[in-house]
């Protein structure tokens, strides 16, 4: 922000005033955006000696000095210093629609305490003032756009000041403008939803507009740099300061951006997509193992009491390949990937509608194997060899699972995917060849005895039985995946209605 011009009535010159204003602010020692930019414009200007000074604070927007002469100085936002010049109001409306920040300088017939009321203030100058908008701001604003963030503006400024910057900055409804002057914070919280620009706000209207947009189901980022801004980034989902602000926002907040950037929030979005997005994708992997691991330990301790089946039958060795390659090395690489997909419902929500079909595809592919094994007995799959088969039914419904996870495919998840996909089978080939095809299951890395598959071709009814398997588990994975997308989207528009029902 810089000063841009001071403008006297004629009573007192303009380096008067300029001497007038950098008296206030170093006499109330204020370090906001305006003060610092008085600073810097009259950093050169002698200063009157003072008596006393009142400090400025977001609640009567005006701050004050008594001169050692016996004037007393008040320099604040026009609709708060009460003047009957209507000459000033319409010069500071020339200025304001054009985008400008405008302070009044006056004197008050009476020293002022802090707390005091103004009464009524001959004005003597106007100091115009331009917030300078940053190169990248209609850019970065655009990203926001395009990413469905809706962006508003929570001010103490003038409204139709703001509304101008917002016209600049290309924010989107930069002409639905408000003052909420002297509003309560009902009627605030009942009209946070109908603007973008929210102008003459107090602290406590801050918060109700925050957390009016969180009852309606909307997760709210909040920016700010002041005491001010303290109530609403402590109720914001995300609350986000500025290095150069005031400690009290800084300790409060969630995130500081370290170079006082607005264009750093995309580059924190993309990361926070980054992890989220890979964590859904690693979650996935992990839990479809977990949910066929409990649900199979249940299926086959209820067979082995009710039914004299058998024990659950599988080996920790038995999934090295399922959990060290698509597991352990693909969740590893895809968490490491670069993803900037937009988020979309809940986190277990998606989990759970990916997880469950990935995991009854799997348990379907094994209690297939054993029902063919127990109901037509050795005609077609020896009970003693159906474990063998079940490793390999898992294993390739784990690298089926990893497929649909990196799905929609892009150059670096399809070449994991191929590079995986070759790693399983040459792990396979290579236990095989080592010897373990002669029925010394022993020698198994894995613990599979390939002495089911015969020497080096596997028996024409054991490969239907677990090609049948396969295709099965597979298509029901496509239908649970269908009705799971169903499910979930029936969730998603459930929580999208109840969103708008307090309104």
């Amino acid at each position: 922000m810089s000063v841009k011009k001071m403008i006297s009535t004629g009573k007192i010159s303009e380096r008067d005033l300029g001497k007038m204003v950098v008296t206030i602010v170093d006499g109330t020692r204020d370090e906001n955006p305006t003060a610092q930019a008085i600073r810097n414009e009259y950093a050169t200007f002698n200063k009157y000696d003072i008596t006393s000074a009142v400090a400025f604070n977001s609640a009567r927007k005006y701050s004050a000095a008594m001169l050692e002469d016996g004037r007393n100085v008040v320099m604040g936002a026009r609709e708060f210093v009460p003047h009957k010049d209507s000459k000033i109001d319409k010069l500071c409306e020339e200025y304001e629609v054009k985008g400008n920040r405008i302070l009044v300088i006056g004197l008050s017939k009476k020293p002022l305490q802090q707390g005091d009321a103004l009464e009524d203030i001959e004005i003597i100058g106007v100091m115009v003032l331009e917030d300078h908008i940053r190169d990248d701001a209609s850019e970065n604003i655009e990203w926001f756009k395009n990413n469905g963030v809706s962006v508003r503006i929570i001010t103490g400024d003038n409204p139709i000041t703001a509304s101008e910057i917002a016209k600049r900055a290309g924010i989107e409804g930069y002409d639905k403008y408000i003052s909420l002057e002297g509003k309560t914070t009902d009627e605030v919280r009942h009209i946070a939803r109908d603007y973008v620009i929210y102008g003459r706000v107090s602290p406590e209207q801050k918060e109700a507009i925050i957390q009016a947009l969180k009852d309606d189901g909307h997760t709210v980022a909040m920016t700010g740099d002041g005491v001010n801004d303290i109530l609403a980034l402590r109720v914001a989902d995300c609350s986000i300061a500025m290095a150069s602000g005031s400690d009290a926002a800084k300790n409060v907040a969630h995130l500081v951006a370290l170079d006082s950037n607005f264009g750093s929030l995309p580059d924190v979005v993309r990361e926070g997509r980054r992890v989220i997005n890979n964590l859904q994708r690693a979650f996935t992997i992990y839990l479809v193992k977990t949910v066929f691991a409990i649900v199979l330990t249940v299926v086959f301790l209820l067979w082995s009491l009710i039914g004299n089946g058998p024990a659950y039958p599988f080996e920790t060795k038995n999934m090295y390949i399922w959990e060290m390659i698509y597991i352990g090395v693909g969740s590893l690489f895809l968490s490491l990937q670069p993803n900037e997909e937009r988020i979309k419902s809940s986190f277990m929500t998606n989990i759970l509608s990916k997880v469950l079909p990935a995991a009854f595809m799997q348990i379907s592919m094994v209690l297939g194997l054993y029902l063919i094994a127990y109901v037509f007995r050795s005609s077609i799959i020896n009970p003693g060899n159906v474990k063998d088969l079940a490793v390999f039914a898992f294993s390739i419904g784990s690298f089926i699972v990893l497929v649909r996870v990196c799905m929609p495919f892009d150059a670096y998840r399809t070449l994991l995917v191929i590079g995986l996909g070759f790693i399983g089978m040459i792990a396979f080939f290579a236990d095989y060849h080592a010897g373990a095809w002669k029925s010394n299951i022993d020698k198994s890395i894995f613990g599979i005895n390939y002495g089911v598959l015969g020497r080096g071709l596997i028996n024409d009814k054991t490969a239907y039985a677990l090609l049948f398997t396969v295709i099965a588990g597979i298509l029901l994975y496509v239908l649970f995946e269908i009705l799971a997308v169903k499910i979930h989207n029936k969730i998603d528009k459930m929580k999208e209605a109840a969103k708008y029902e307090r309104y």
